[in-house]
């Protein structure tokens, strides 16, 4: 239409897929003002978890639908409007089992089926002017979603029947202007946001009435963030200064109101100097005030405030015309919340209880990298090297006690102390003439943390190498072929436990063949290999192939095929700390798919 675009949009799928993209809140990169965390409440509402994609194993029906529409109100404003539907019906099976150390280890076996229901609705308005004085961004978001979680579980010979009811929703106003004050540019970004999120759970056991228990809970939240910023020029160069105020408000409904608000107001110097072509230092020195406090409808249960200085440097130096050298810093420090609070403790299923205290406690972060790049376009050359280093101090540690019938978490007052080093290499070469590639990643991965559970407090190094070789060959015009080989070795080791060095290993073959201009034909081919005891491995081989025939501009006919071997199940083990978790996926079975394209 003449002033107006109209786009309807419809999917559906059984074959496992994600479909509920569009209708979640992501971060953007280039714009962190526009995004607030959700509140998590106690509940999980996450089924798929697994390292495999879920479109291995996970049954579905699955339905998404959109209505968006644009109408142009000038020649430099737009008003948009969309209405975002998802529903899905979802399970899977798994059976696990899990060994927790400590003084008096315990053995969990679990079988474990689980149903998802879900259903979301997202309508937005979006109002954008851009003009040649001033730019105006205003978006009115609403969100409304029902999950009702099943579990049936058998464990260590008890049978239990979980069910979770979980409804959260949110509206939020976020504004985004640009415009002039003299020969200043000012840049304002709001953010309002009130969130809901209600939550039931309902278990009943078979045989054990301490597994027979029903909760409800609320979170309310409200939010906002307003953030003022502006460049001055400078010997050269500009002076970027931020202003940004933050309040939060949640209270949270367990038998009585607790209230959790945080306000923070940080001003943010920061200077970025280019010296030459693509070399440039930039730093600030943001400054913040922060309090916090927790309070019922009686009493303050406790308060703090504080001053941080968070630093941050970062140097980007061009060396050479093929090489260059990045090295970055910063410090920061925050409130350390916790994601829901109570007096009481918290059931967060059959058999985890929660105990959150009424403290408030504070973290400090620092992170440090180092990244040299090589890039020779002449001789198809590229490389990089990287290190990392984070560390983090945190007021509070979780400490576990796991027994038969319950694991009882309890936040601690005490030193707990994080930190990570990562080093990455890589190499990347092209022969042209042949058409061949190969590329050589190599990582590894140190994380020290603290382990506190059932009468044993220990400082846990966990370790992580990886190399991966990739090739590829691209010199035929009817024939690429592809192919991936991965190693992984992980191992834990603390003063009272060395768990054994476990591995896995990943082959990727991809062929792609084109016959004639009209036909395509893809083969994919899965191997993966993990070690699930000591010298005992387990092999899942999935195959996956698809054909495409273009009959002419407006039909085409196609044939695809997953997990063509019929591979039945996926089984991994993990180490964490002191502990050990095995888990057995089944898998979706053989998939034929034919399909007939339509383009009008």
């Amino acid at each position: 239409m003449k002033h107006s675009q109209i786009l309807v949009s419809a999917k559906m799928t059984n074959t496992g897929k994600d479909l509920s993209e569009e209708t979640r809140e992501h971060i953007e990169v280039n714009n962190l003002d526009a995004y607030e965390p959700l509140p998590q409440g106690v509940l999980s509402e996450d089924i798929s978890q697994e390292a495999l994609p879920q479109e291995r194993y996970l049954q579905n029906k699955s339905y998404s639908a959109g209505l968006n529409n644009i109408v142009t109100l000038s020649k430099d404003a737009t008003l948009r409007s969309n209405v975002l539907l998802y529903e899905d019906h979802a399970g899977y099976h798994q059976s696990t089992a899990n060994y927790y150390g400590g003084l008096t280890p315990t053995t969990l076996e679990t079988t474990e089926g689980t149903k998802l229901r879900t259903l979301r609705i997202v309508p937005t308005l979006k109002y954008e002017e851009n003009g040649t004085e001033r730019f105006i961004s205003n978006e009115l978001k609403y969100s409304f979603e029902q999950q009702i979680i099943e579990n049936e579980v058998v464990t260590n010979g008890i049978g239990i029947t979980e069910r979770s009811r979980i409804i959260p929703s949110f509206i939020k106003n976020y504004l985004s202007s640009s415009f002039k004050l003299g020969k200043t540019m000012l840049q304002i970004n709001s953010l309002l946001r009130y969130a809901n999120r209600r939550e039931e759970l309902t278990t009943t056991a078979d045989s054990l009435l301490l597994y027979n228990s029903t909760e409800n809970l609320a979170t309310h939240s409200m939010m906002t963030r307003n953030v003022l910023t502006t460049s001055i020029p400078m010997f050269g160069n500009d002076l970027d200064l931020s202003l940004q105020a933050y309040y939060k408000n949640n209270s949270y409904n367990y038998q009585e109101d607790i209230w959790h608000r945080t306000f923070k107001l940080q001003g943010e110097p920061g200077y970025t100097w280019k010296y030459y072509k693509q070399s440039y230092v930039t730093f600030g020195l943001p400054f913040e005030w922060t309090k916090v406090s927790l309070s019922t409808k009686d009493k303050r249960l406790s308060a703090r405030d504080f001053v941080t200085f968070k630093p941050y440097f970062n140097l980007q130096q061009v060396l050479t015309s093929n090489l260059s050298l990045n090295i970055s810093s910063s410090i920061s420090a925050n409130d350390n919340a916790l994601d829901f609070y109570a007096l009481k403790p918290l059931r967060e299923g059959y058999r985890d209880l929660q105990i959150t205290g009424n403290d408030i406690y504070k973290s400090t972060h620092m992170h440090a990298s180092f990244h040299l790049r090589y890039r020779n376009i002449a001789t198809m050359l590229f490389a990089n090297l990287s290190f990392a280093y984070s560390d983090t101090k945190r007021e509070a540690y979780s400490h576990y006690e796991y027994n038969d019938s319950m694991t009882i978490m309890t936040w601690v007052k005490g030193k707990n102390h994080r930190y990570n080093t990562a080093v990455n290499a890589m190499v990347d070469k092209t022969f042209i003439p042949i058409g061949l590639s190969l590329k050589l990643d190599a990582t590894y991965n140190r994380s020290s943390y603290l382990v506190s559970q059932s009468g044993i407090m220990v400082n846990n190094y966990s370790h992580h190498a990886s190399g991966t070789l990739t090739t590829s060959f691209q010199k035929l015009s009817w024939l690429r072929l592809s192919a991936a080989f991965t190693a992984n070795y992980f191992w834990e080791r603390s003063q009272i436990m060395r768990l054994s060095v476990l591995s896995s290993y990943t082959t990727n073959i991809a062929l792609y063949v084109f016959p004639t201009k009209k036909m395509e034909l893809k083969m994919k081919f899965y191997n993966l290999t993990n070690e699930i005891t000591d010298g005992h491995y387990h092999t899942c081989g999935l195959l996956d192939g698809d054909f495409n025939y273009k009959i002419n501009n407006v039909w085409e006919l196609g044939l695809s095929g997953t997990n063509l071997l019929n591979s039945k199940s996926y089984t991994i083990t993990q180490n964490m700390g002191i502990n050990i978790f095995n888990t057995s996926l089944p898998l979706r079975g053989r998939e034929i798919i034919l399909r007939l394209q339509l383009r009008l």
